[in-house]
């Protein structure tokens, strides 16, 4: 019989310092918001218990949804520019002669993979006004390996 495994959200409550961002990173961790971990039950003691060994204060809850964001918009289907923008000019507003960066946008599960996230310019503007704000994680294009 093949059971659901039950998802958890560990969230920090700290800052780690650099060295402890990339073990976090390692171990899993992304950076959305605060540091953050989908896992398993199984896995939240071995976890909670490294955390603890660095000092680093975190919370626990249940994930009803397995980290998937499927019921939130794509920001890449409310662009006005079908061409993703370009450094001076921003997809999601339109608005042109501004400074923009290069955005991923994560999957379903937030996995972000160069070669599938689709990719678009978005000033700073909207960057504040739906990036930080969404439940889909993106990230600068130049940041993604």
């Amino acid at each position: 019989m093949n059971r659901m495994i039950e998802r958890m959200l560990m969230k920090l409550k700290t800052w780690p310092t650099p060295i402890e961002q990339e073990q976090l990173e390692n171990m899993g961790f992304f950076h959305r918001d605060g540091w953050r971990i989908f896992c398993s039950r199984d896995e939240v003691e071995n976890i909670a218990e490294w955390l603890k060994s660095k000092h680093l204060s975190y919370s626990v809850d249940r994930c009803d949804r397995v980290g998937k964001y499927e019921d939130h918009p794509r920001l890449s289907d409310q662009l006005l520019r079908s061409d993703g923008g370009s450094p001076t000019a921003c997809a999601l507003c339109g608005k042109g002669g501004v400074a923009c960066r290069q955005w991923i946008e994560g999957d379903d599960a937030d996995r972000i993979d160069r070669a599938l996230g689709r990719r678009f310019y978005l000033c700073g503007l909207c960057v504040q006004a739906h990036i930080s704000a969404h439940h889909r994680l993106y990230s600068h294009a130049d940041d993604v390996l």
